[in-house]
């Protein structure tokens, strides 16, 4: 377009925003657009709207597209007789599907890459499998195998310097093994044969225990096609889908942007009552600040006592600390332009109260997601829904037998295990008033779910009134 960044074009995301008054072209991310959404509901100073890698399905993107067909009715629910299809290539593309399905695609997607290696031109690969341990196993091996090709790991987990390899020069052949992070959001140069396990982990949700749930699913057609057009964007390719004709088409006829189940809603209302019942004007500070709800609940809790900046040096890399950094100060400008807030006051690492300030901060955002020991010696612990689960192996609380625990999430693998724990104190948790036979989880008979806490509440409850205090 020739012009300079910052006037006709700009570009808005966190805290970043280089736009103004002159600004034509905005690009900006799904949450930025969901919080002028908030203050502008019909969008009245954009004349178009584009919404990229909608098929992704991110909870923005679904949040973006069912408000945009509220207010502009979204063409008859996508019933528009014209589209606009923008190719993004004229290169030619060979692509070729499985002629019968195989459960143990990893290992095929490697004889297939063998198979390129050996017998097609010397150009670089692409595959695309489901985990990151699925991919670790797959480089593995084919380093062992082919002495030659420069074998590269790409997924979200793996460290930055790591992930920028796939970006340098080399004299050898390079087989790139990668999850869908290279499907849209990078172009790697060079690759001419994509070959595809045709499977992703997409997360799930279990909302009747509040656990998120990676489960391994076939990928949708918008994503084969993403997928497909890494192959010859510079030039002619070939993408392999291992997977039946039949099962890929199938995939392309489910209607997206469908409501969720019945028991999400459930499960949401009943995680809004824990956190006083309602759409408050701190649910619009929450979505305002870019943070989840438990998140903004503990921040504000922080920023009663002393606000904090806990990140500590060790075992953190320098780009999650400039991350933290830079959230931490969007958070601050907005606590000013929403509540007038002008400062907030550290908290100091020598305070004698340090930890505990930081754990009740954290508990008084994610009391909901309380925990108690039930069996310290396997470190299993009971959720206040009564259901079973475990410290992650890799936290530093495994083994001490804590008595009170609270999580971010729930996440399943082979086991249920809580993601981010705190230690929390039991007369802390006596304090909140969430901590009520009223209020917490109830079975069919009205009794709190949560046995262990039945009992505490139960001797609580019991305990003989202290008389007053008599007046010297």
């Amino acid at each position: 377009m020739d012009v300079r960044l910052g006037d006709q074009v700009g570009i808005h995301h966190g805290d970043y925003n280089n736009t103004n008054e002159t600004t034509r072209l905005k690009v900006v991310t799904e949450g930025i657009l969901l919080r002028q959404y908030q203050e502008d509901p019909t969008l009245s100073h954009y004349s178009y709207v584009i919404i990229d890698e909608c098929h992704e399905r991110t909870a923005d993107a679904d949040i973006l597209l069912a408000l945009m067909k509220k207010t502009l009715k979204f063409a008859d629910y996508f019933g528009v007789s014209d589209t606009l299809d923008v190719k993004g290539s004229v290169f030619p593309l060979e692509v070729q599907y499985l002629s019968t399905p195989t459960p143990d695609y990893p290992n095929l997607a490697l004889s297939v890459v063998k198979h390129i290696y050996e017998k097609k031109a010397p150009r670089n690969i692409l595959v695309f499998l489901a985990s990151a341990h699925q991919i670790e196993v797959a480089v593995s091996e084919l380093r062992k195998g082919i002495q030659d090709l420069d074998v590269v790991p790409l997924y979200s987990s793996l460290p930055r310097d790591e992930q920028l390899k796939v970006f340098r020069l080399s004299s050898n052949r390079m087989c790139i093994v990668a999850t869908n992070i290279a499907e849209t959001s990078l172009t790697i140069e060079g690759v001419a044969y994509v070959v595809d396990g045709g499977i992703e982990i997409q997360e799930g949700y279990n909302p009747r225990v509040g656990m998120k749930t990676p489960l391994p699913a076939p990928i949708s057609k918008a994503s084969a096609e993403q997928r497909a057009g890494r192959a010859n964007r510079t030039q002619s390719g070939k993408y392999i889908l291992i997977l039946k004709s039949a099962g890929f088409n199938a995939v392309g006829r489910f209607d997206f942007l469908e409501p969720p189940h019945p028991e999400v809603y459930l499960r949401g209302l009943q995680d809004l009552k824990a956190i006083n019942g309602s759409i408050t004007p701190a649910g619009n500070g929450s979505l305002q600040l870019s943070i989840e709800q438990a998140w903004y609940n503990a921040l504000c809790k922080l920023g009663e006592k002393e606000a904090a900046i806990w990140c500590h040096e060790k075992f953190l890399e320098v780009e999650a600390l400039n991350e933290a950094l830079k959230l931490r100060k969007e958070l601050l400008v907005k606590c000013y332009e929403l509540f007038g807030v002008k400062s907030v006051s550290m908290l100091k690492f020598d305070d004698e109260e340090y930890d505990m300030k930081i754990r009740k901060a954290i508990l008084g955002g994610f009391y909901h997601h309380t925990t108690t020991v039930d069996d310290p010696a396997k470190d299993q612990y009971k959720t206040l829904d009564n259901y079973p689960v475990g410290i992650d192996p890799d936290s530093s609380l495994v083994g001490m037998g804590w008595k009170f625990i609270v999580y971010n999430e729930i996440g399943f693998t082979s086991h249920a295990y809580m993601d981010r724990c705190t230690v929390v104190e039991l007369d802390w948790l006596l304090d909140i008033d969430y901590f009520d036979t009223e209020k917490l989880p109830q079975d069919y008979n009205g009794r709190l779910r949560n046995k262990k806490v039945r009992e505490i509440l139960a001797n609580f409850d019991r305990r003989p009134e202290q008389p007053p205090a008599q007046r010297p």
